[in-house]
């Protein structure tokens, strides 16, 4: 086999038809990637942390293991044989299921926090690649790239363009060359790791190759950063950079996502521990390099926006695409500005925006915070994220204006297939969905007060008017609820709409004397708005007299039964009726004496189902029933 190097990387020429099917067989065993789930620490907003670009010409040495060590969430995609290469370039350049590709969201913001391409001969992979445009516009909206060896290469002119400097080849022929490295005092990479106190270390696995020139010569960016150096005396590129980094700036604010790459393997296994550190750090910068996300639109009072529109190829940057539906597991951000006479309450709502032919179900949720950080799930103040694609947020606001920062996030997704150049699932998910979104505040003051009753005076029987004012819950429901002298609380009714403003309720006959506390309630945002009332019940004794009985008690036995009554009344007659009826027929009937009490026993021979003893007169009286159980014989005053 020929070992060959080009300003691509190492290219590998095998001799016969043999060697090739080595080196194939080599390949698959090692570049038989899958796709990892997501891990606890995922950054937010992505489909996943990072993607490993592993396509047709590229190695399979990655910082895989490295990543998902480090707690990140990772998609592997490798496209060891030829034949693979259709199904990577509708990964990467799109299809019908994903317009958009799989490097970006609908609406062209990146969908992994960082993309990493491996090593390998950069030229093969870019002329047997589609969706070149969609390497920079992931990059210059936001996402990170990392890559070794070919991985830097790729960054240059000929490629995707987004390094101004050249990318060199350190010439560095031969398998696995050991090379040592140097570590700047100023380096970013300390950010994350000391490196048990080295500044140099050795044997980083190196094979073809790449450098820069220092920052500032041959059109490398000034402000390029140096993470590492060639250490190795002789070596082409010594004492330049080995590892860089560089960020896009506009104003002095980033432009861009964050490019960190190495012309070396720290990666591979062959680099050993410190390697493995410098690959980790490399990682962590790159991530920490994503740009901000974009806050679409600011939401004005009740004012509905729709989210509707497909992905516009020819408009990729996100500020062109503010109405482009939402991908799997993204973010979009809205502001909202309350004013002070905000009438003490924001209400988000959310509704899905379905095409014609699609009848998938979603899943988005909701998110709210105060002050002017985004809100993520991890940060949110409020939220609703039941499982459907409409829901609402009702939030209290405190006294004053207050900013707001809304979030809507699609939770449906898809699962990478084997090899990770495609996806299963859902994937109808992938050319976005569609939703109105719309926050509203009244401007006028939320209440409720009971107007009647006022401490008015009713007597049994009689009928109560309860009625109330209210501003601002035209579309609310209240409850009205009753509290007895007694202290027991009973529910009049409940799910009343608060514009009917009136309710009635009716004086039972038997009802006890005192003060009686009426309460409307209604739930706002989670809290409860009420008022309270009273009314007293008092009833005169009726003109025709009355008659209660105060005690009642019985004895039962086999055959017969001996019972007393007590009673109050103001008749004046002299005897009153009292009956008793077993079984639910009268069995005796006697006018006995008016004298407040009476005891009676008779026997019977026959089986007693029921009975009961009446007393009274013609136009009052009262009674109670007889637990004819034997042994547990009681009374009941029927009131």
């Amino acid at each position: 086999m020929i070992l060959r190097f080009s300003h691509d990387g190492l290219r590998l020429f095998p001799r016969s038809r043999g060697w090739s099917r080595i080196l194939q067989l080599l390949t698959l065993a090692m570049m038989a990637l899958v796709a990892l789930p997501a891990a606890a620490q995922q950054k937010e907003g992505f489909f996943r942390d990072v993607l490993i670009n592993s396509g047709y010409g590229l190695g399979s040495g990655s910082p895989r293991d490295i990543a998902v060590a480090e707690g990140y969430s990772v998609q592997s995609m490798a496209t060891p044989f030829q034949h693979q290469i259709p199904e990577q370039n509708a990964f990467l350049g799109g299809s019908s299921i994903d317009t958009n590709g799989g490097l970006l969201y609908p609406d062209g913001s990146p969908r992994f926090a960082l993309a990493y391409s491996t090593g390998g001969d950069a030229h093969v992979f870019w002329t047997n690649s589609s969706g070149h445009n969609h390497w920079d516009t992931f990059y210059w909206n936001g996402g990170s790239y990392g890559g070794s060896c070919a991985g830097a290469f790729l960054t240059d002119s000929g490629y995707m363009n987004i390094f101004s400097g050249d990318v060199l080849p350190t010439a560095a022929l031969g398998s696995h060359v050991p090379e040592d490295h140097t570590l700047p005092s100023d380096s970013p990479l300390l950010q994350y790791d000391q490196f048990d106190g080295l500044t140099s270390f050795s044997g980083i696995d190196h094979q073809g190759g790449a450098y820069i020139r220092n920052p500032g010569d041959g059109g490398v960016p000034s402000d390029a950063e140096v993470l590492l150096r060639y250490a190795s005396p002789g070596f082409p590129g010594y004492q330049l950079p080995s590892v860089w980094a560089h960020q896009d700036t506009i104003g002095g604010a980033p432009s861009s996502g964050r490019q960190v790459v190495t012309g070396s393997h720290p990666e591979w296994t062959t680099s050993g521990e410190m390697g493995h550190r410098i690959a980790a750090a490399m990682i962590h910068y790159a991530i920490d390099g994503n740009l901000t996300p974009t806050v679409k639109h600011q939401l004005q009072n009740n004012q509905t926006l729709s989210i509707v529109q497909d992905t516009n190829p020819h408009r990729p940057e996100p500020v062109h695409n503010r109405f482009t539906k939402i991908g799997d597991k993204q973010y979009h951000h809205f502001k909202v500005e309350v004013p002070a006479n905000h009438g003490g309450f924001l209400t988000i709502d959310l509704d899905e925006r379905l095409d014609v032919n699609d009848n998938h179900a979603y899943h988005l949720n909701l998110y709210a915070r105060q002050g002017n950080d985004l809100a993520f799930d991890s940060n949110t103040q409020h939220k609703n994220v039941i499982a459907t694609g409409s829901k609402s947020l009702c939030i209290p606001l405190p006294e004053g204006a207050s900013t707001w920062h809304v979030s809507v996030e699609c939770a449906t997704t898809v699962e990478p297939l084997p090899g990770g150049r495609g996806y299963s699932g859902p994937t109808h998910v992938l050319n976005g969905v569609g939703y109105d979104i719309r926050a509203s505040w009244n401007g006028t003051t939320q209440s409720l007060s009971l107007v009647q009753p006022d401490g008015d005076i009713f007597e049994s029987g009689q009928t109560v008017p309860i009625s109330w004012d209210h501003q601002g819950l035209d579309t609310a429901l209240v409850a009205l609820s009753l509290t007895y002298p007694s202290g027991a609380e009973i529910l009049l009714a409940e799910g009343i709409p608060a514009a009917n403003q009136s309710f009635s309720w009716d004086i039972p006959a038997n009802a006890a004397q005192g003060v009686y506390t009426v309460e409307i309630t209604t739930r706002i945002c989670g809290q409860t708005v009420s008022d309270q009332a009273w009314l007293t019940v008092e009833d005169d004794l009726p003109a025709e007299g009355y008659l209660d009985l105060t005690d009642a008690t019985n004895i039962c036995y086999g055959d017969g039964l001996e019972f007393r009554v007590d009673w109050e009344t103001n008749l004046e007659a002299g005897t009153i009726l009292l009956e008793t009826y077993i079984n639910g027929h009268l069995h005796t009937s006697d006018l006995v004496p008016n004298t407040g009490s009476y005891q009676r026993s008779f026997y019977y021979r026959f089986i007693v189902t029921s009975a009961e003893v009446r007393i009274g007169s013609a136009s009052v009286g009262d009674s109670f029933a007889v637990d004819h159980t034997p042994g547990s014989c009681k009374s009941s005053l029927g009131r």
